[in-house]
């Protein structure tokens, strides 16, 4: 019973509802045509005229200046070339390498040649060297520049070079074949170490 005074219910409400599609107002769409102008090329002047290029001639009736006399070189007289210098006969020196080089024993064996400067011992100083290092395809250190130190003048830079040139290296290489590179290495001097 009560089922079907909730169906009869829904009915009539259904029944006030209306199913007709709702009216939609149109709008008039107005499309203007505009006329565009034509456009205008513009024509580029044309380019320079190549100068001539001046012919050698016998006519004597062209002013002198005009002509252009013969030149005959003679390379007989030349000098030999210069000798070649030292850094002609070196190897070339690369930038850009597969493996760096390597300190043989790593740094460890750079500490044990490392001597500590007699007078930062005594005013208690530490301090690091930043050692550019050319490195030869035979292992040796063959050029040594120092790049920064700090502090400087003490005493640092001396024993970082003479530390770094009693070490043993292993080449950098570039595709299994050892190169020369500069490499740099930075030293540090601790009183504790």
């Amino acid at each position: 019973a009560f089922t079907l005074v909730l169906l009869i219910t829904m009915v009539q409400l259904a029944r006030q509802y209306s199913l007709a599609p709702a009216s939609i107002s149109t709008t008039d769409v107005i499309i203007e045509v505009a006329d565009i102008p034509v456009t205008e090329q513009i024509l580029r002047p044309p380019p320079p005229v190549r100068p001539s290029i001046p012919i050698p001639t016998e006519d004597e009736s062209i002013p002198e200046d005009e002509t252009i006399a013969f030149t005959k070189i003679d390379l007989s007289d030349l000098p030999p070339p210069p000798p070649p210098t030292e850094e002609d006969d070196e190897p070339a020196i690369f930038v850009a390498y597969d493996e760096p080089p390597k300190i043989i024993g790593g740094f460890a064996e750079v500490n044990k040649h490392l001597k500590y400067p007699k007078l930062a011992v005594n005013a208690g100083i530490e301090g690091t060297v930043i050692v550019k290092v050319l490195v030869g395809v035979d292992g040796k250190a063959e050029k040594l520049e120092v790049i920064k130190a700090k502090p400087s003048n003490i005493g640092f830079e001396e024993s970082a070079i003479e530390a770094l040139k009693k070490v043993k290296w292993e080449p950098a290489r570039t595709r299994d074949r050892k190169v020369r590179v500069w490499v740099s290495i930075p030293v540090r001097f601790n009183l504790a170490g």
